[in-house]
């Protein structure tokens, strides 16, 4: 019994500790996008076209993640955010 208690918690704290992981990367993405965003309408004519490949680069990655559609990009104010009214998609 206590085997299976230890082992239940093991398996708990493993969970939550590898979700904050996830949300640090997915909220330093999104800080990474805009800080790119920025660089990007400072920058001359000659850069912007390799930053803005840069950008669709990392947001297309983020995208790809299955619970994308979770994510909360309000911070990117480059980056029109839409979501449905019923939130259906």
């Amino acid at each position: 019994m206590i085997k299976n208690t230890v082992f239940v918690l093991l398996i708990f704290f493993a969970c939550r500790v590898t979700g904050k992981d996830v949300n640090l990367k997915i909220d330093t993405d999104i800080l990474k996008l805009e800080q790119l965003h920025k660089q990007l309408l400072q920058a001359p004519d000659t850069s912007k076209i390799k930053l803005n490949d840069e950008f669709k680069e990392m947001l297309s990655e983020l995208l790809h993640d299955f619970q994308s559609l979770t994510y909360d990009l309000s911070a990117l104010k480059s980056v029109s955010v839409l979501t449905s009214p019923d939130n259906n998609f």
